[in-house]
């Protein structure tokens, strides 16, 4: 499993200290609360995208979303309450 750089961002941002390993990161992952499966759709135009694996850890108060269709895997984003607005204009 990789952290895309938008996560380990996410990941200083948030908590104001370096991301933890990816081992760390699947231990926090398999301590969550899962909320979605990752699946490959496609629209009926053929386009094709990705839905991301969504777990929650509510003590961290965190959403993490991973491409589990990548290879490897790749851990792609942190969401937390800080995050509201997050590259908006307003």
């Amino acid at each position: 499993m990789e952290l895309t750089k938008h996560f380990k961002d996410r990941w200083r941002d948030h908590f104001g200290a370096e991301p933890p390993s990816p081992y760390r990161v699947m231990r926090i992952i398999s301590q969550s609360i899962w909320l979605q499966k990752g699946r490959l759709l496609m629209e009926p135009d053929g386009t094709q995208y990705k839905l991301l694996s969504t777990y929650w850890h509510p003590g961290m108060g965190v959403v993490i979303k991973v491409d589990r269709l990548s290879d490897p895997p790749q851990v792609v984003t942190l969401i937390t309450g800080k995050s509201k607005g997050k590259g908006s204009k307003n």
